[in-house]
């Protein structure tokens, strides 16, 4: 039983350990990055930075302004989070930006039936390439 106790407080002390220790000199700064919790109404439960509009069902707008600071365009991944009755996936729709700023359209669709946006939450990053 201790076990398990003393390797789940030991990974997160060798996370912090490693965080404090920085980076190796000459290492390359790490890209820009953010990421966000939504929710099925298109609150956001987690994450800042960034504005969300749900313009129709399954369909939601996020948008970066230009003071983000994206030099290149981001790679984005967003995944369903939550069950609503229906088995989904996320699809990214459209894709702009331009002077630091981004903006992506995420679409919901219902799993067996893809024609069909449904609400559900779901979670995504960004990180600059």
């Amino acid at each position: 039983m201790f076990k398990g106790i003393r390797l789940a407080l030991t990974v997160p002390l060798l996370a912090v350990a490693f965080a404090m220790a920085g980076s190796p000199a000459g290492a390359a700064q790490l890209p820009n990055y953010s990421a966000g919790l939504i929710a099925p109404n298109g609150t956001i439960d987690a994450g800042s930075g960034f504005t969300v509009t749900h313009t129709g069902t399954g369909q939601y707008v996020i948008s970066y302004p230009t003071s983000t600071g994206f030099t290149s365009f981001p790679v984005i991944t967003v995944t369903p989070v939550g069950y609503n009755g229906h088995i989904t996936f996320a699809v990214v729709a459209a894709l702009s930006g331009s002077n630091g700023s981004a903006s992506f359209t995420v679409n919901i669709l219902d799993s067996l039936n893809k024609q069909k946006f449904v609400d559900n939450g779901f979670a995504f990053t960004l990180m600059e390439t």
